[in-house]
């Protein structure tokens, strides 16, 4: 028996998001964020570097877009600074151009392949995530998708976290109840809050552009809370 959690004896599953959480975003943020910033900047809005991080960390910590991506945070972040709807409709239109960069930019955090080699001698491991379909590919390329025997995107699938039926998709899938698996996720409201009111562990990975989001009720709260992937293997 695990000598901290007993319950881990129960768990047969353990699902994990890719951004943030296997993977890192830092590079297309720093090229989408920073492209964002000059356009605001270059409009005459006497904005700062310092004002614009202020404004993305309570965009997120006050939950202010909407959507499943990027596009509501890149709204709200404008709107933040411009009324202006042709700076705002340029910059959505500059994110969308350039969405699939994401996915072309994302490299797996420097742990992960040590960590899911440990989980995957313990655990079934699976993927479940808001992606698009030629995430595989990358995963693949990536030597990440020999370690899951499940791979759930939302793209695929026509489902998006946080609505709980793409949960219970990836739960049917694997054959499992919610009480043998754990969601492990940089979100609080898309990757904790669906997964443990289904009754699944919860492992939020404090990093990334929503490290300032925070509970909202008692669903929201992770059963625990981590900074870097391998600590983990404290708990598994």
């Amino acid at each position: 028996m695990h000598k901290l959690y007993p319950w881990v004896q129960m768990l047969k599953w353990i699902f994990l998001d890719i951004g943030s959480t296997l993977c890192d975003e830092c590079s297309f943020n720093k090229y989408l964020f920073t492209h964002i910033f000059k356009s605001i900047e270059e409009a005459g809005l006497g904005i700062t570097w310092d004002r614009f991080n202020a404004a993305l960390k309570e965009i997120i910590s006050n939950r202010r877009f909407t959507g499943y991506g990027y596009t509501g945070i890149v709204s709200e972040l404008v709107k933040s600074f411009s009324n202006d709807p042709i700076l705002l409709q340029r910059n959505i239109d500059y994110y969308q151009e350039n969405a699939r960069k994401y996915v072309e930019m994302m490299e797996p955090v420097p742990e992960a392949i040590r960590v899911l080699n440990k989980l995957k001698e313990k655990y079934s491991l699976g993927v479940l995530a808001n992606q698009p379909k030629d995430t595989r590919q990358k995963l693949e390329s990536l030597g990440l998708t020999k370690f899951f025997k499940l791979i759930v995107l939302s793209e695929e699938v026509s489902l998006k976290k946080p609505d709980i039926k793409v949960y219970q998709y990836a739960l049917n899938q694997a054959n499992c109840v919610p009480q043998e698996a754990a969601m492990v996720g940089d979100r609080i409201d898309a990757d904790i809050g669906p997964a443990k009111s289904l009754g699944m562990r919860t492992v939020l990975i404090r990093r990334g552009i929503m490290l300032h989001m925070y509970p909202m009720n008692d669903f929201e709260v992770p059963d625990f809370e981590i900074k870097e992937l391998d600590e983990l293997l404290e708990i598994f």
